[in-house]
């Protein structure tokens, strides 16, 4: 069965809403634990944070029982390969993706930027709807894929609602579907 997890914006929110965020995720149902983001700046100055993510998963692991890793991290200009590697292995947690920002510094380049994105460049990359039925069909079709993990992400400021919502409304309709990818092979 497919697990769900949540996504933890350090840059989003002050670290210890989060850490309150990510208990009410587990408790809401999320299964398959926390995808931690590590930046430098906050994406934009309005966000105004930007805690160190190895410290909060440090905390993280005090206050809630599920798997957590970075969902991205930044070797080389930034830290050490091997402190990244060090404090990785310390927390257990595996390596986050790359994703190429030399371009992106600070907020104010990351501000400049985000000018030149219309709703237009969204289509077909980013699942955006406020429709519970919607969401759930987007999410289900992961499941079916045979996703082992889906990690989700709400960019609002509403978190404590979307986990209530989703918990309530979202994680129990996919987990009340058969499996797809379990049952393929049962057919004769």
């Amino acid at each position: 069965m497919t697990k769900i997890g949540h996504a933890a914006m350090l840059e989003q929110f002050h670290p210890t809403d989060l850490l309150d965020y990510c208990a009410a995720a587990e408790d809401a149902g999320s299964d398959a634990g926390f995808m931690v983001s590590e930046h430098f700046h906050p994406w934009t100055l309005q966000q105004g944070q930007s805690a160190f993510a190895w410290a909060f998963m440090g905390a993280l692991g005090t206050r809630t029982t599920l798997a957590f890793g970075t969902a991205v991290t930044c070797p080389g200009f930034r830290y050490h390969p091997a402190v990244i590697a060090h404090t990785a292995a310390i927390l257990g947690a595996k390596g986050g993706m790359a994703f190429p920002k030399q371009d992106i510094k600070n907020p104010e380049d990351f501000a400049t930027m985000a000018r030149l994105v219309r709703p237009e460049h969204f289509t077909n990359g980013c699942l955006v709807a406020s429709d519970l039925s919607k969401q759930t069909e987007n999410v289900q079709h992961y499941v079916d894929m045979g996703f082992d993990e889906i990690h989700l992400h709400n960019v609002g400021r509403n978190q404590k609602e979307f986990i209530e919502v989703f918990g309530r409304d979202v994680l129990p309709a996919l987990r009340t579907r058969p499996d797809k990818a379990r049952h393929e092979g049962t057919h004769a």
